[in-house]
């Protein structure tokens, strides 16, 4: 993987330290995301844009403490990097957040198929303070075909994010079934609202 790193953990700022290092900062991720997308525009083989959250981020932090999340980061960032291949690329976002690009991701089938593959990865418990803490991965996800802009890309990887998490979280979404989800939703309050107009006529 690119910016892979030492997997061995150690424990609060020194464990964040060792195994986040080797990540890109922003700039450099966004030049790397955007050659990323003209190599998928001129292989004709779009990317994978994922946006992915640790589940229960915020209470580790509430329970165990900044140091405890701190660790949790460093794990997470070391087993995402283990899972993913040499050309895939990823970057810690803050908090339990992480973004990656993954090379070559023909359809939504091999999009889900990756995505199970990084939830499995962090699916293994961690001792954070004497205490076992097991985490949950959610997935939103959108394909890229190399003539998008980058930013809406992410926007759209977001927003399946943010559906993930809605249905119960640990899962893969795509930003189609986000945009499905909205529909559905939608449609529902028109038809309430018809409804409500019939009886009020």
């Amino acid at each position: 993987t690119l910016y892979s790193h030492d997997t061995s953990l150690g424990t609060g700022a020194a464990a964040t330290a060792t195994a986040l290092a080797s990540l890109p900062t922003r700039s450099t991720f966004d030049n790397l995301v955007d050659a990323a997308l003209r190599r998928a525009q001129r292989n004709a083989v779009p990317v994978g844009v994922m946006a992915c959250g640790l589940d229960g981020f915020d209470e580790v932090v509430a329970t165990l403490g900044r140091e405890a999340s701190e660790t949790l980061v460093a794990a997470t960032a070391a087993r995402l990097a283990h899972a993913l291949r040499g050309e895939d690329l990823l970057m810690h976002d803050g908090a339990g957040q992480f973004l990656v690009v993954a090379d070559s991701v023909a359809n939504d089938e091999v999009a889900t198929q990756v995505g199970r593959r990084l939830r499995a990865a962090v699916s293994e418990p961690i001792v954070l303070h004497g205490t076992e803490v097991r985490s949950g991965l959610s997935i939103g996800y959108t394909l890229g075909f190399g003539g998008e802009r980058t930013s809406d890309l992410w926007e759209h990887a977001e927003r399946a994010l943010i559906y993930a998490r809605s249905v119960g979280g640990d899962t893969t979404a795509s930003v189609g079934d986000a945009d499905a989800a909205s529909q559905t939703v939608e449609a529902s309050a028109i038809d309430w609202n018809e409804l409500a107009g019939s009886d009020t006529a």
